[in-house]
């Protein structure tokens, strides 16, 4: 039996840009003009003409129907203290499930859920579907210090250090009383680094509806979301880094 060839890069792009571009149109074809048409009629606009002689008064039902089921749908997740629970599946697993239940009540408050429950529930009664999407967000700080008479020992071992980078390096011959008494020579080195601290947290955003496209043979939620990240943003990211309401 012969093994499958791999397919190159090219291959791949051309594939996922297929992919992409079928998302494109069956969102274009069969949903976008309902989500227009939503949100009109939510702004309060009509496709009615208005005729000579009759009121132009707009009854905005949709925007109340809206405004009516959110705070029941808001209230239904946010009176508990615990947004998401952990259950154990053992003995050995309580100690370890309550630590993440308070973390994700913890990274929920300072995430701002409500106003990210709020959005998302928006979204979904206006225009369908609503969208979080939930990664872990890295950042870097650079700080910079400058160290003057370090020894050949202590030099190296800041050279070694991955998050250190060296911007300048001078290095000076001196001589030094060694514990014998003796004047021996070394060498001294004066140096300016930059060091980058990397940090991570937990970020969760609303995504817009927009930004989402579903495969119109996609049989589940996990190879039905694509997510093209607004202008700025490189890349794209699967249905799985989201969460669908």
């Amino acid at each position: 039996m012969t093994k499958p060839k791999p397919m190159s890069d090219d291959e791949i792009q051309k594939i996922a840009a297929s992919a992409v571009e079928s998302a494109l149109d069956f969102i274009r074809s069969d949903i976008e003009d309902e989500r227009q048409k939503a949100q009109r009629y939510f702004d309060g606009q009509t496709d009615i003409r208005s005729t000579e002689g009759r009121s132009k008064v707009i009854a905005t039902k949709c925007r109340d129907a809206v405004r009516q089921v959110k705070p029941s749908l808001m209230r239904a997740f946010m009176t508990t203290s615990k947004p998401v629970e952990y259950i154990p599946t053992g003995p050995e697993d309580v100690a370890a499930a309550e630590q993440q239940t308070n973390y994700a009540r913890y990274a929920f408050q300072r995430a701002g859920g409500y106003k990210l429950l709020n959005s998302a529930f928006h979204d979904a009664l206006v225009k369908k579907t609503g969208f979080l999407k939930a990664w872990w967000d890295e950042s870097e700080d650079i700080e910079i210090d400058e160290y003057s008479g370090l020894t050949d020992d202590v030099f190296a071992m800041i050279g070694a250090d991955p998050e250190v980078e060296i911007i300048e390096h001078t290095a000076t011959q001196d001589m030094l009383t060694d514990p014998m008494g003796q004047l021996v020579p070394v060498t001294l080195h004066d140096v300016k680094l930059a060091r980058i601290n990397r940090k991570g947290k937990l970020a969760i955003k609303p995504i817009p509806p927009e930004d989402f496209f579903v495969d119109s043979n996609a049989t589940c939620i996990e190879d039905a979301l694509c997510h093209r990240p607004s202008l700025g943003n490189a890349g794209w990211r699967s249905g799985r880094d989201g969460v669908r309401l």
